[in-house]
């Protein structure tokens, strides 16, 4: 979980956005995560 605190600690201090200025001035991102469930019926 101290990934999460580095993340929530960068976004807190602006760091993030100096990090990604192209991210945070977009609407909407597809990052690709798919979710495949396979059932064996």
């Amino acid at each position: 979980m101290h990934h999460l605190k580095g993340l929530e600690t960068d976004l807190k201090s602006g760091e993030w956005e100096r990090k990604y200025p192209e991210l945070s001035s977009q609407e909407e991102i597809d990052l690709g995560y798919r979710l495949v469930v396979v059932r064996d019926w």
